[in-house]
């Protein structure tokens, strides 16, 4: 039995996870790895009676068996991500009693879990994995009810992205180390699709994002990834990843979705330290390239700062 309780379990009351499988077959390990490291579990066969559960309650993760009783994993999965009842900072695992690979892997992933978890995954990996997820959603809770998150996709508001971006910016400056700032615009149709689009974009944001990345929301269809220890070909780098998974998650919104058109501006500073910038400054930046920058060459849609640029 692995017990990492001392630096597995994330602070504060105890964390609950919803467990959804054949528990004697599936998944019943992963309860018993939980509660040996200081979760608490429930356990449900029923996809149908975990997402009424999930509706319901504040469970901090949640692990699926691929395959349920009454629907198959990436089912519940896409169902979890697209109810609006279920807080879009909750992370969910699909668990599968086979390697996860390829095709699969990327369904899975679509479908809205946050990570996959097979036989190849060893348990200090995954009590790790769940254990920054966990304080990541605790966090995101927190920094809602301090009105700094988005209620509509769990991402920081302008006010709670401010907060942040002054924070890693002190850190940069401190480390003498880079930073850069992604900003993004959709262009959404319209209808009753643009919200379902908008919130597949936002959980491929924050998949595609680093742990140590902020991705916030600006305004209804634009958003802000801020990159530490990211200089300019990073920047671009981060830029066009970013735009892969918003364009694979928009195509996958429906049956004959359109293709996303996307726009994006960045700027970042090589060493914060030998060039002190205020952090927002570099978000200004940013978005002021989304609209007037110089495009990037072979990448029309990116655009970079440039000193003389007027928003």
């Amino acid at each position: 039995m692995v017990e990492l309780q001392s630096d597995s379990t994330p602070p504060g009351s105890l964390p609950l996870a919803l467990i959804v499988g054949d528990a004697p077959r599936g998944t019943g390990w992963l309860r018993h790895l939980l509660e040996a490291n200081g979760y608490g579990a429930l356990t449900l066969t029923s996809g149908r009676e975990a997402l009424a559960v999930a509706r319901s309650a504040i469970v901090d993760v949640i692990a699926i068996d691929a395959q349920l009783a009454d629907m198959d994993g990436v089912t519940l999965c896409r169902l979890l991500r697209d109810d609006v009842r279920v807080s879009a900072a909750t992370p969910v695992l699909l668990v599968s009693p086979s390697p996860v690979l390829g095709a699969n892997r990327l369904d899975g992933l679509r479908a809205g879990a946050w990570d996959c978890v097979d036989p190849t995954t060893t348990p200090e990996d995954l009590l790790l994995r769940i254990q920054a997820f966990v304080r990541g959603k605790r966090e995101a809770d927190r920094q809602r009810g301090a009105g700094l998150v988005d209620p509509t996709t769990g991402l920081y508001n302008r006010q709670g992205l401010a907060r942040r971006v002054r924070e890693i910016g002190s850190q940069a400056y401190r480390e003498r180390s880079a930073l850069a700032c992604v900003a993004l615009g959709l262009e959404v149709p319209s209808g009753p699709q643009a919200e379902l689009v908008v919130r597949r974009c936002t959980e491929a944001l924050k998949s595609a994002a680093r742990v140590s990345d902020v991705v916030g929301r600006l305004a209804v269809q634009e958003f802000a990834v801020v990159a530490p220890s990211t200089g300019a070909q990073g920047a671009v780098q981060l830029a066009q990843r970013l735009a892969r998974s918003l364009g694979a998650a928009a195509a996958h919104s429906w049956p004959g979705a359109p293709a996303l058109r996307l726009r994006a501006g960045y700027e970042s500073v090589a060493n914060v330290g030998y060039e002190p910038m205020e952090p927002m400054e570099l978000l200004a930046r940013a978005t002021s390239a989304l609209r007037t920058g110089r495009p990037e060459p072979g990448l029309d849609w990116l655009r970079r700062y440039e000193p003389t640029a007027t928003a």
